[in-house]
């Protein structure tokens, strides 16, 4: 794979692994529109990047998790994100052949596409950007439910659907148990650490990805660095973004991808 293929990959993963848009709907238009398939090799290359980018901009948070839980001070966060990483961790483990093969098609992807972006538009309705702000019932990380993290955990597991967007649906999960958008966005980035890290670890036991990683270590971590750069400036603008608006945008975005999706294979 050349370096300008590369560049497109590790942007658009980028992108949309944090965005709630789907990272799978892109990536196979990519496909479908210029050729560009990602290898097992490029898959740890760009979950490498976007966890880099989760590490670096939330170090604060998760230092403090760390300290609090070594010193046994407060396990009350570290306990609720363990909650919210179970169920896909399990699901996953499970059935890893069913959503890695058996669903992972254009046409899953198309309908997991339209479904979810009308949740989201009808979720600005339900839940305004505003709210619970308004009302003066905004509940914090740290006083988020040991149900609530149980119900983003399912939220997590269910985005292992191709064209679901783990960001998204998380976030609409906390959204509905009065979280307001910006801490219903950095919860789900926070779960998302293990989550990703897990898929790392995962495709790296794959005889065939090693390999292929320490043959070009140069495109890798060209891979890895855009992955991360760019990553790092989406949690940034989303999380900024989702402070006074809602997912609407988005899921008008989403069902337009799936409309462009459903012309190209048809064509």
């Amino acid at each position: 794979m050349i370096l300008i293929e590369i560049l497109i990959l590790a942007v658009t993963q980028a992108l949309t692994e944090f965005l709630p848009v789907s990272s799978s709907g892109h990536l196979l238009a990519l496909d479908e529109v210029a050729g560009i398939d990602s290898s097992l090799a490029i898959d740890v290359m760009l979950h490498v990047g976007t966890l880099l980018a989760l590490v670096i901009y939330f170090w604060p948070k998760l230092f403090e998790i760390a300290k609090n839980v070594l010193s046994g001070r407060d396990y009350k966060l570290f306990t609720l994100l363990v909650i919210s990483t179970i169920p896909a961790a399990v699901v996953g483990f499970l059935f890893n052949d069913f959503f890695s093969e058996d669903v992972r098609h254009v046409e899953v992807v198309i309908v997991m596409l339209v479904l979810v972006g009308l949740l989201f538009i009808a979720s600005d309705r339900l839940f305004p950007p505003k709210f619970p702000q308004k009302k003066g019932k905004e509940i914090k990380l740290s006083q988020i439910s040991k149900k609530t993290a149980l119900i983003v955990g399912v939220a997590q597991a269910a985005a292992l659907i191709p064209g679901t967007s783990r960001s998204g649906i998380t976030i609409l999960a906390g959204r509905s148990q009065g979280l307001d958008n910006r801490n219903a966005a950095e919860y789900s980035f926070l779960i998302g650490v293990p989550v990703i890290f897990g898929a790392s670890v995962q495709t790296l036991l794959d005889d065939e990805a090693r390999a292929a990683v320490t043959d070009d270590l140069a495109l890798t971590v060209v891979g890895i660095l855009t992955a991360a750069i760019v990553g790092l400036g989406v949690v940034h603008w989303l999380l900024k973004y989702l402070k006074s608006h809602g997912l609407a945008i988005f899921g008008y975005y989403r069902i337009a991808l799936a409309l462009v999706l459903l012309l190209l294979i048809n064509i």
